[in-house]
């Protein structure tokens, strides 16, 4: 589909014609490899590229005042709904419903930064220092790309965490391909492996020699209990 065709069918499912749409349009026929056209292919990259072009515009509008920066994200969202709508009807998808936050929103989410509100009211953004805080179990065999008898292994480990609510897209850490998570636990994957080690060394020596372990890696929320609050 090419690009004025698609963009087009977003604006008739917003009703009208907008900056927002035409700045991502912009930004979209600049990334290379698009060749001017959706593909089905695509359209999963296309999703996600286009939810965080509208984090990017978002923050470039915002100015700190609750009640507008509320508008300006709900006004996000709605676009992205509706590149979602004709992503799914057009390429027969169903590719979930994401919302638009700021980045630094997303950051408080995933416990790189922490909130506080000053003796004014005035929202501050702090460093987290302990961004994992609770303790989990994996309790099924999560997703991923390792061999399906590899990541059974997890099953019993327990690991410090954190729980990321809503749907999350992230990369399989084999593959790269794009994955969408309807709630997810965050881990540091060094420490992931370490414990995972001490149980099943093979599977642990798999994941060193396979995947990068200086990350942070995401588990499905479906493969594991909490079982204490830090």
């Amino acid at each position: 589909m090419k690009l004025e065709e698609f963009f087009e069918k977003v604006q008739n499912k917003l009703g009208r014609k907008t900056i927002t749409l035409s700045f991502l349009q912009c930004r979209v026929s600049l990334q290379n490899g698009l060749g001017g056209c959706v593909f089905r292919g695509d359209a999963e990259e296309a999703y996600v590229f286009l939810h965080f072009s509208l984090q990017e515009f978002g923050m470039a509008r915002t100015n700190g005042e609750e009640d507008y920066d509320r508008a300006v994200w709900e006004d996000a969202t709605r676009h992205l709904e509706a590149i979602r709508a004709v992503l799914n009807e057009e390429f027969t998808l169903d590719l979930p419903q994401l919302v638009v936050r700021s980045l630094v929103e997303e950051a408080v989410r995933e416990g790189f930064f922490g909130l506080k509100y000053d003796s004014n009211g005035r929202k501050l953004v702090t460093l987290e220092t302990n961004p994992l805080d609770v303790q989990i179990r994996i309790v099924n065999i999560p997703r991923g790309g390792a061999p399906e008898a590899i990541r059974q292994e997890w099953i019993g480990v327990e690991l410090p965490a954190r729980y990321i609510e809503g749907t999350h897209p992230t990369r399989n850490i084999v593959t790269g391909k794009l994955e969408f998570y309807d709630g997810a636990y965050m881990v540091s994957s060094r420490t992931a492996v370490e414990t995972l080690q001490k149980k099943s060394p093979v599977a642990a020596a798999w994941f060193i020699d396979n995947v990068n372990i200086d990350d942070r890696w995401l588990f499905n929320a479906q493969c594991a209990q909490t079982i204490n609050v830090q």
